[in-house]
């Protein structure tokens, strides 16, 4: 029970800390944290040991298995990673038109 609570907290924090570098002026803040979600995705995924009599659709079917579920907060992030920057370009695009009527 203590280490979801501390898994939940460790995620509300990941996303709050997302927000705050997506909407930052510079794109690359707001790519960090996914980008590093899906590396460990890939890590995650290459070290996927089986049985050496393992049939290799089973490995390969194992390995694609940790790779989708190691690779959800990676999604989650640029999910909260887009949101923040669409708002941004709609905010962007006021402004301009803004400008234009002057």
């Amino acid at each position: 029970m203590v280490g979801l609570g501390v898994l939940l907290v460790f995620t509300v924090l990941g996303c709050v800390l997302e927000v705050f570098l997506a909407r930052r002026e510079s794109i690359w803040p707001g790519l960090a944290l996914p980008i590093l979600a899906g590396l460990y995705a890939v890590v995650m995924a290459l070290s996927y040991t089986a049985a050496p009599d393992t049939p290799w659709n089973q490995v390969l079917g194992g390995v694609l298995a940790v790779f989708l579920v190691s690779g959800i907060p990676a999604f989650l992030l640029l999910m909260v990673f887009f949101i923040c920057r669409s708002g941004r370009r709609r905010k962007k695009q006021l402004e301009k038109m803004n400008v234009q009527d002057l």
